[in-house]
């Protein structure tokens, strides 16, 4: 398939999405606040090479452009925002008993959790070890599919890997099915594995409290290797950023790493693979290596597809460090890919026949034949999922080369401001959409600050001026009660039947 007919796919997803979603938000990572020259955006890679600054720039998005295809397009990816979503249905239990020990909050002038330290009822071990152990849990799954060691996880140290993420206390209603459907997903995934080991912990009042005075963000999928999921993700977007922005990689120094060495981050995988792949020149090797990780991040396996098989898979089945490890020996046997709209198919066709795996476009055509519903969902997660999917049986390699999505965002906003979050940035033309990433990250440290009252300002990396979340009270308001009816001035709770 040509640029032209790429173009043309990418341009009706987008239309297609539009359709869908009235203000839609197209969003976008990158990890800092940029603009560029309304007059040449993306006409030529050499023209951007010529100016350092705005090179820099290109490099972070492709990188972390990368990391949301990864999150929002794959189906690994998919499958954590599920575990994300599960561990605020987790941690709602805790919320519920608070509020209601704890009613007249008399406008959050008191941090919860001076309230937690002070009131005698809500001082029990087995009230705030109910909590943690919910998040232990799923903190432990996450451990083991990244092959953490299990010592990392004791005493204190597994206490700085938690993160409670109070936004869970304003989950939306429609997500409360969510709890039972994976619930029995990963009983069915780690049936084996024995997590529930740790249901003791001995620490001090102020380890608890430290707990609760972390940031209020989403737990991390941790990385203690290359051959874990962050360390195939990081390689991933790197081998990207090289390939697009036309940079040789040098496969004789690759070849010649060391592999005793335990600092070269996403060299080093890039360096094994190297190994591995016969390549002739560098560009044979990039495109061969991203095809290779859009392959072992594209498992047959999401919760919402496990109904549609007579046996739960295994961890073995969607772990991409372990999928990327399975490939080592078929890599060498297999004509690397010289172009993607000729070679990328015929690729993956051989690596996944060799290992007995189905293509990711086998995967995308059961999704978009059984998973219809996801097309109507209100939730946008959902239908940028299932319209991915969609978009890839189109162009099966529309995920390596995003050269037209780049040039589709600036022909449509030319001068559009991006607000910076972490690795996701939102290019906004509406405010009334659903709650969206970057206005849930201000909320979530809005209401994080109210529980523990350490300050109202938050400083964005790279930004000169901080955010006064107060300025932002009324939209936290607004979107919290349009999620779940609430607003903090106001909470009316019920007894927990549990």
């Amino acid at each position: 398939m040509k640029d032209k007919d790429l173009y043309e796919a990418v341009r009706l997803f987008h239309e297609k999405e539009h359709q869908n979603s009235s203000n839609y938000f197209d969003i976008f990572a990158c990890k800092i606040k940029f603009s560029f020259d309304s007059n040449s955006y993306f006409n030529s890679l050499k023209q951007y090479k010529e100016k350092g600054a705005v090179d820099d720039y290109l490099k972070i998005i492709i990188h972390e452009y990368f990391h949301y295809f990864q999150r929002a397009y794959s189906t690994f990816g998919f499958y954590f925002q599920m575990l994300e979503r599960y561990k605020e249905v987790l941690v709602i239990n805790m919320a519920k008993h608070m509020l209601y020990h704890y009613q007249n909050i008399d406008g959050a002038d008191r941090p919860v959790i001076d309230v937690i330290q002070t009131d005698s009822r809500l001082r029990s071990d087995n009230l705030i070890n109910k909590w943690l152990f919910d998040w232990i849990d799923l903190h432990l799954i996450n451990s083991y599919v990244n092959d953490t060691p299990e010592e990392y996880l004791a005493g204190c140290e597994y206490m700085n890997q938690i993160r409670p993420d109070f936004c869970g206390l304003f989950i939306s209603r429609k997500y409360a099915s969510i709890d039972k459907q994976l619930q029995a997903y990963l009983k069915g995934i780690f049936g084996g594995f024995p997590y529930r080991r740790y249901k003791t912990i001995d620490c001090s009042p102020e380890d608890k409290s430290r707990i609760l005075h972390m940031e209020s963000q989403s737990m991390e999928i941790k990385a203690m290797n290359m051959f874990t999921a962050k360390g195939i993700l990081e390689s991933y977007s790197k081998a990207a950023e090289f390939f697009l922005m036309r940079e040789e990689i040098s496969l004789e120094y690759l070849r010649g790493l060391s592999f005793s060495a335990k600092d070269y981050d996403y060299y080093f995988t890039l360096a094994f693979a190297a190994q591995n792949i016969p390549a002739k020149n560098s560009t044979e090797f990039l495109l061969t290596f991203l095809a290779v990780c859009d392959i072992v991040i594209s498992p047959p396996c999401i919760p919402y597809l496990s109904m549609l098989r007579e046996e739960y898979p295994s961890i073995t089945d969607f772990d991409p460090g372990y999928r990327f490890y399975c490939a080592w020996e078929p890599m060498k046997r297999i004509r690397p890919i010289a172009s993607l709209e000729e070679d990328y198919v015929r690729y993956t066709q051989e690596l996944c026949q060799a290992l007995g795996w189905p293509t990711p476009m086998d995967t995308a055509a059961e999704i978009v034949s059984k998973c219809g519903y996801m097309e109507t969902s209100d939730d946008i997660m959902f239908r940028v999922f299932y319209q991915s999917q969609q978009l890839r049986l189109k162009v099966p390699y529309c995920f390596l080369e995003i050269t037209p999505f780049l040039t589709y965002l600036y022909n449509n906003y030319p001068y559009c401001p991006l607000v910076e979050l972490s690795d996701m940035v939102l290019i906004n033309h509406g405010i009334n959409d659903e709650v969206y990433f970057t206005m849930e990250y201000l909320n979530r440290q809005y209401w994080g600050n109210i529980l523990t009252r350490t300050t109202t300002e938050l400083m964005y990396p790279y930004h000169t001026k901080p955010y006064v979340l107060d300025n932002y009270k009324e939209s936290f308001e607004r979107l919290n009660e349009e999620a779940v009816g609430l607003r903090i001035n106001n909470i009316k709770v019920v007894n927990p039947s549990y």
